[in-house]
């Protein structure tokens, strides 16, 4: 997904409660990490996992206030953007807007990962497995309770949506949970 390259900026936003800045600061010592979330609670329990939380340029929330608003980075410069689990947490009606403000911040042939489940299709295309598929309305079912969530979407109406914005989609992947879009 990935050249490791000196200087590189690579955003994790939502970041949680820091697992991904965690692995991506372990396998990529040499670049510039950027951990931004809208929740302030995150940001202590992230960095206490981190031995090196020092590395990473903190976003504080009062530059951003969440989906629906401008990511308080220049034009063209991250060359990777890892969101991962909070896709069904972007309201609907700003999901086009969220993910247009990503492709904003991307370099030129830079890369967004997404972590996320698709809501299994009926034509059984993206979410093939009975069991995952299963797991995924359960997982719809319980997590529908959590304030904020909006619901897994369908991987035929994200890969609409990705296309018109003007993504590659490059790689989907384990029944449409793994996404890698690139900007051309």
């Amino acid at each position: 997904m990935f050249e490791k390259k000196e200087n590189s900026n690579i955003l994790v936003l939502c970041f949680g409660p820091g697992f991904d800045l965690v692995k991506i600061s372990e396998r990529f010592s040499n670049v510039k990490l950027f951990g931004l979330d809208f929740a302030e609670n995150f940001y202590d329990k992230a960095k206490s996992k981190l031995s090196n939380s020092h590395t990473i340029e903190w976003v504080r929330s009062d530059r951003w206030k969440g989906f629906g608003f401008p990511l308080p980075f220049q034009d063209n410069c991250m060359e990777v953007v890892f969101f991962g689990c909070a896709d069904p947490y972007i309201p609907v009606e700003k999901r086009r807007y969220a993910y247009k403000e990503i492709f904003r911040v991307l370099k030129h042939e830079g890369s967004l990962g997404i972590l996320t489940n698709s809501y299994p299709d009926q034509e059984k295309k993206y979410v093939k497995d009975k069991w995952i598929r299963l797991g995924i309305l359960a997982h719809d079912f319980c997590e529908s309770v959590c304030e904020g969530w909006q619901g897994f979407h369908e991987a035929v109406n994200s890969i609409k949506l990705f296309k018109e914005i003007g993504y590659h989609t490059n790689t989907v992947m384990l029944n449409a949970s793994i996404w890698r879009l690139d900007k051309p």
